[in-house]
């Protein structure tokens, strides 16, 4: 038996859980047959204080930002979480990913298979994270969903990540089609105009999705800041219409509720998960807005 003396110091515990796995002693069990130690799961062993990960570090918003992010994912190329989740972290933020479809590739071609998770399944990650006390976040970003069940259930969260933390951003990409075709059932659009723009802090829709949410017809760069502005009587501070096409020239128009509306030309060229890929670049604004 190893004297308590003889027991090595505890390195300092990461702020991550992930770092904090990679100092569970990998050494055999009993060459740390000391007081305080005990078999860990995998034979080796681990000491009383590192048998928990610290949940206040993990659970508190890191400088920059912690984010949920509840998107679509494929296998093969690059929407939703897929192109969201990097940069984000190349950002500085700590982004907590949750699919809501996971298909082998975009719907777009001709054959697709995989799983969609249900507004149920949503909700019983977040009671998951409720338990652990790992539901301060700073930032709620949503993509593609596909019903109108699950859509509640995204609300649900919206109440409860704003009842853990008051200021929490969220950044709603709507996803309902694009180029005068919609790609989710049609009930889905007066749930969106109904009960979620009133909730988001910012919006990036397209030129077809911000036409089905407020009715207005956009056919040049004024109809668009008309648009911003009807969605910020409905709640959100941040508009950003990703992509609109007017007089052979696509373009990009974002409008800011405290400040007058201004708008840019952008060549976006035919890209999929557009909306999600320019929130991200305007995501650090985000934080003091």
């Amino acid at each position: 038996m190893l004297a308590a003396a003889a027991v090595p110091p505890l390195p300092p515990l990461p702020r991550s859980c992930a770092s904090w796995r990679r100092w569970i002693p990998s050494t055999p069990f009993s060459s740390r047959d000391g007081p305080g130690w005990r078999r860990g799961t995998s034979g080796g062993a681990v000491h009383p204080a590192m048998a928990r990960p610290p949940i206040l570090s993990v659970a508190l918003p890191s400088d920059t930002g912690r984010v949920l992010s509840i998107q679509s994912h494929t296998v093969q190329g690059y929407v939703g979480n897929k192109s969201a989740v990097f940069p984000l972290q190349l950002l500085g933020f700590d982004v907590d990913p949750i699919n809501s479809v996971q298909f082998s590739n975009h719907t777009g071609y001709p054959k697709f298979r995989g799983q969609v998770l249900n507004g149920n399944q949503l909700w019983d990650l977040i009671e998951g994270l409720e338990e652990n006390e790992l539901l301060h976040y700073t930032h709620l970003l949503t993509g593609y969903i596909g019903s109108v069940s699950f859509l509640n259930t995204v609300l649900q969260v919206v109440d409860k990540l704003r009842s853990v933390n008051p200021d929490l951003i969220y950044v709603c990409d709507p996803v309902l089609g694009d180029e005068g075709k919609l790609y989710v059932p049609q009930d889905l659009v007066s749930v969106y105009q109904e009960k979620v723009v009133p909730v988001a802090s910012m919006l990036t829709p397209n030129q077809f999705e911000v036409e089905l949410l407020t009715g207005l017809r956009i056919t040049s760069e004024q109809d668009g800041l008309k648009a911003c502005n009807t969605l910020h009587s409905a709640g959100p501070r941040k508009v950003i219409i990703t992509s609109a096409l007017i007089e052979d020239k696509l373009l990009l128009i974002g409008s800011y509720k405290r400040t007058e509306p201004c708008s840019t030309s952008m060549y976006t060229g035919n890209t999929r998960g557009g909306g999600m890929g320019f929130s991200l670049a305007v995501d650090e604004t985000t934080v003091e807005a």
